[in-house]
């Protein structure tokens, strides 16, 4: 939340005119891809908004999905959304500890998340982990070094 006005900042610098023409094609490209209800990519988009609060025991929203019923894209994003609100810092709360979050996520095994997607997931933690370290980096060094550090 408090990172917003930096990456706002970095949003709206002025950008070169090679960039500009790129990122006039990309929004041509984007209007493009926004009028055609067909699009795969779209279609994986809404499928993961309506579905990665399902919970495979049945008792998550907005559906009450159970299961295989969820589709797989949607309990993915399940696994993921809950590992980064568990293990980041926000305005009300401090991250928790990584190994905490991991025993969170053992503790919904088969209720809120899928067994086989949830296996995959801690299969590849140390990927995870490290994706999050540099992804805090680049965080420290958008918004200073005392945000990012309060987040670890």
């Amino acid at each position: 939340m408090r990172r917003h006005c930096a990456i706002g900042q970095q949003i709206i610098k002025p950008i070169s005119e090679k960039d500009w023409e790129i990122l006039k094609t990309h929004t041509r490209k984007g209007e493009n891809l926004l009028h055609v209800r067909s699009s795969p990519l779209l279609m994986l988009a809404a499928r993961i908004a309506q579905t990665h609060h399902e919970k495979c025991d049945g008792s998550g929203y907005p559906l009450g999905l159970e299961g295989e019923d969820i589709p797989l894209e949607g309990r993915i994003v399940a696994v993921a959304d809950v590992f980064d609100a568990l293990s980041s810092a926000r305005p009300y709360k401090k991250a928790f500890s990584r190994q905490r979050c991991f025993d969170i996520l053992e503790e919904g095994r088969g209720k809120h998340f899928d067994a086989k997607v949830l296996d995959a997931f801690l299969k590849q933690s140390q990927k995870i982990i490290d994706t999050q370290l540099m992804l805090m980096d680049d965080e420290a060094n958008l918004v200073g070094c005392d945000f990012a550090a309060d987040a670890t």
